[in-house]
Parts: structure tokens; sequence; C-alpha cells
């Protein structure tokens, strides 16, 4: 049975169960609804849900509308439309969580909560829970497991104001809490890598750069898995692998043949392994090479390499193919070439194997690079050049668009097609809102569109104000994206790569854009020794 009826706020109490955060549930929107339930009154349509409470006679359990409810405390009013439903524990969570579920995005925190609430009220039912989130079991699991095992920097991280942990998603973060939280807090201090651009690194390719980075097979091991070898267990009995009690749950490894393997999740304890093997096949090695060095051909963290570095003996320890710190003076050879130099594989599939490199930067009989360095061509110097050049013209031009106050075409229409090209919309926070009369950004807004010209308030000059017509208001919206297009301190191919548009740009606001690069040519002159130079760059 339902019934709507008017409901005193002061019976109405919070259930406790809503999970939002307490930042989401009064900013944002919140502002927009006070300002639009104070001009048209609370809408009919759309009450709050309540339930009489389950141990308080003659009060009330919200379980929707919790944010509508809060607008109207504000608003001092008295009593709030409302349907009364009777419902058990259950049935009550359930509307909570549609309520939660269409009226606004859950970020990533809440819905963590939203999952362990319902686990208490479903006792642990996973498949129930599924069912209801429109989610797979394991999903469930896993946002389970971001309670129980996401370190406190990354919890931390999750509650600070920082844009992209509001936007991290649901999936990034079961794949980062399944790892134990020594290796949680080593990928966080470079969690940079898991934004590209504006937009988040793929789940699958995070997934598959955590397995990669921080991760082991185990059959790859060069090792016994099922001795000891001087630890308290073997791999083959230890907890911490993916395929055991507590984790298989959360981990569904195969290879691309279909073939299930399990993972070693214990960095540390890999490296300890491998070092204990490794270490006595290279003092072995030394004794015919004492210049042998370690190199590794797999990914340590800071803590492992570390381990590894103080157990062999290095300050360093280097990847190979092929160990060098400048790769490009460096190549793989054969024991018997001149100039070969070994190392010793430590990892991977070439475990315990010698391979050998050797250097080209200075290995010709008379000491000088065994490669010609690369001349360049004419064409390619003069190219180079008015790059250099276009770099004395850009400034110019930024100060150009600045100065244009309006286009030369005036029309309403040149002026769109300008602001949707350079990625302007008309965004009325600029107007001046009239604040003696109390007007609202939406009543400034229906005042603009029923008028001509409108104030623009102090655009890109500070002493100067503006009233424009639309058309007026649309360019200097979009040119707030002109200088954009102008690139700032570029080298001579950035600058090379920016003249079109930025010829384009000068065109719109009348700057004189061969002239400009005339008077760079005066400045930036050719050099004089560049007659004597054939077309492919060498001496005539």
């Amino acid at each position: 049975m339902k019934e709507y009826k008017d409901i005193p706020i002061a019976d109405i109490e919070l259930s406790g169960q809503n999970k939002r955060d307490a930042k989401r549930k009064k900013d944002g929107t919140l502002k927009d609804l006070i300002q639009s339930i104070k001009a048209f009154g609370f809408n009919p349509a759309t009450p709050i849900a309540v339930r009489p409470h389950p141990t308080k006679k003659g009060k009330y359990e919200l379980r929707a509308g919790e944010r509508r409810l809060y607008a109207c405390k504000k608003l001092k009013m008295e009593a709030i439309p409302a349907v009364i439903v009777a419902m058990d524990d259950i049935q009550a969570m359930e509307a909570t969580l549609v309520e939660n579920t269409e009226r606004l995005d859950l970020n990533v925190s809440e819905q963590v909560n939203q999952v362990n609430e319902m686990l208490k009220v479903y006792g642990n039912d996973t498949k129930a829970i599924a069912a209801k989130l429109g989610l797979n079991e394991q999903q469930v699991r896993l946002r389970k497991n971001v309670t129980k095992n996401l370190s406190s920097k990354w919890k931390s991280w999750l509650k600070s104001d920082d844009s992209e942990a509001q936007s991290i998603s649901m999936a990034h973060l079961d794949l980062i809490a399944r790892l134990p939280k020594n290796v949680q807090d080593d990928f966080y201090s470079e969690k940079y890598i898991l934004t590209r651009g504006s937009s988040y690194m793929p789940v699958k390719k995070l997934d598959e750069f955590l397995k990669r980075q921080y991760l082991r097979v185990l059959d790859t091991a060069p090792w016994d898995l099922d001795l000891k070898n001087g630890f308290q267990i073997s791999c083959n009995s230890c907890k911490k692998r993916s395929d055991c009690k507590g984790q298989t749950e959360l981990w569904d490894v195969e290879t691309e043949e279909k073939e299930k393997i399990a993972l070693c999740l214990d960095g540390m304890c890999w490296a300890n392994r491998l070092a204990k093997v490794s270490i006595k096949k290279y003092m072995e090695a030394l004794k015919q090479n004492k210049k042998l060095l370690p190199v590794t051909t797999e990914s340590h963290t800071w803590d492992e390499a570390n381990k590894l570095r103080a157990i062999f003996g290095v300050k360093s320890l280097p990847s190979w193919p092929p160990y060098c710190c400048y790769p490009k003076y460096n190549t793989m050879c054969k024991e018997d070439d001149s100039g070969a130099k070994a190392v010793f594989i430590i990892d991977g599939p070439d475990f315990g194997k010698i391979k050998y490199y050797r250097s080209t930067k200075n290995d010709s009989a008379n000491g000088k690079p065994a490669t010609k360095p690369k001349v360049k061509s004419l064409k390619m110097r003069r190219r180079e050049l008015r790059g250099l050049r276009l770099k004395l013209v850009y400034p110019k031009l930024s100060e150009a668009i600045l100065a244009c106050d309006e286009p030369k075409d005036k029309s309403l229409k040149f002026a769109a097609c300008v602001a949707i090209v350079y990625g302007a919309s008309p965004n009325f926070s600029f107007c001046t809102i009239d604040k003696e009369k109390k007007e609202t950004e939406y009543e400034t807004f229906r005042r603009v569109l029923k008028s001509k010209t409108f104030d623009f308030g102090y655009a890109y000059k500070d002493d100067e104000k503006y009233t424009v017509d639309h058309a007026g208001a649309l360019w200097l919206l979009a040119r707030a994206n002109f200088r954009s297009v102008v690139p700032g301190g570029p080298n001579a191919q950035e600058a090379l790569k920016a003249e079109e548009q930025c010829r384009f740009v000068a065109e719109l606001v009348g700057f004189d854009f061969d002239k400009a690069l005339k008077e760079a040519e005066a400045e930036k002159p050719e050099p004089k020794s560049w007659k004597n130079l054939k077309a492919d760059g060498t001496p005539k």
C-alpha cells in the first residue's frame, strides 16, 4: 500500500544507508535544486520516499530523496510531499539503491560503500547483489576486496579533491586492489601512467601492465616450485599465489591458448628466491670471466631491484638486450667478434645464459666513430631555418589575437562557425549578473536570449568592459582558444607543423603573416657558408 501526503520535515529521519559522499550530497547541483524549488515550488510529481520508522513510533525513515529533503530544510519548509510505503529492510535497501543509481552517477568510493552495505543486507549473497546491480559475481567480489585490501595511500587519494581521483573508474581500482599492499604503494608513486592526456589508460592495458611490471608467472620460475630452497615454505604451498584460496575469486588468469596460469603476488619473495638460485651460477661464471656483468630481462620494483643489486654486488642492474647505458652505441654480437663483452642473464627465458654485445661508439682502429655522422641536406637545413623564423612570428601573432576585439566579418553566422571550429560554447558565466535584483544565472540567460546585446563583463582586459551583440560574444569566446593554436616556445619542427593553422587565425584577426615572416628572415638570414654546400649538405 502506498499513501501520498505532506509530512512534517521534523518527523523524517535519515536511514544512514545512503552511501554518497557528504560533499556530493550537498555540493554541485544542490544550489540549482534549491533555486528551482524556491522559484517554482516543490514538484509534487517527484515526492520523496519514506517508510514508517522501524523503531520510532510516529516517525518516518527516508529511503529516497535525501538531496530534495536537504534543499527543503535549507529553505526552512515545514512539510514536504512524500510517498509512504511499507517496506522490510531488503526492500528499503533496494529503494535507496535505485535512487542512488538513477539520480546521479556514483563515484568509485560510493560504489564500494554501496556494495558493502548490500552485502550486509543480503548476507554475502554475491549472486543476488550482482543481479540487482547488473554486474557479474566476480565484479561484486572485487568491489568487496577494494574496501578490504586497498592500501591507505590509494584510499586517501580517492578522498582528495584531485580531479583524477574523482574520475578513476571502478574497474581500474578493482585491478589495483588485487595486488599486495606494498606493491600498491609502489605503483602509487607511478600512478601518473594511468592517465594519457585527458583519458585513463584502458582497463585491459592496465591489467597487462600490472602483470608485466609487478607479477611473475610461477611456471617460468627457474627453481623447483616444490622445494623450499632455504625458505619456510615452497612456492606450491604459498598463499601468495593467484590461484590459492581467497585469491582465486579475484584472479582469472590464462594464456592466449586458454590455459590457466598461476601468478606470484609477492615480488620481494620472488626476488629473494631468484637471487638465491642465480647467484651460484653467476659466481661460477665469474671464474671464467671476471668482467661479466649481471643483467635482467624483466621489470622489477624499486625494492626488488635494490635487493638484487645488493646480492650481486653491483651499483646498477642494467637491462638486456643489449646491456648498455646508450643503446644506439651497442649491438648484440658473437663471442669471437672483435670487442665482444659478456653479460650474465639473471632472469626470464634466458636465465643463466651468457650473452655478448659490442660497442659501436669508439671501436675503429684509429679511435674515431665507426659510423659516419649523418649530414643534413641543404633542403633540411633551410626547412629548420624556416621553423626558427616562424618562432619569431608567433609571439607577434599572439599579441594581434588579443588586440582583435571583433572579426572582419561581423555576422552572427560567421562568428558562430568560428566558435564551433575552435571549441567555444556560449558560456554565459561571463555575463554580469544583476545582484541588486538577485538575478540567478538562469534568469540572466533568459534575459540575454530576449535581447540583441548583453554585458559581456571584463573579457581579457581588466580595465575595459564590453557590451556586444551575440556575434561579438561568440567571437570573444572563440578568441580565448585562438592562442592555443599558436605554439608557445616551440622547437623548429613544432613551429612548422603549426604554420597552416596559424596562417588561418592570422587571416581572421587581420594579421599580415607574410610581412612578419619577411621581418623574421631579415632578423635571421641564411648563413653565408651554405653557399659552399652541395644539395646533399656536403662541401662543394
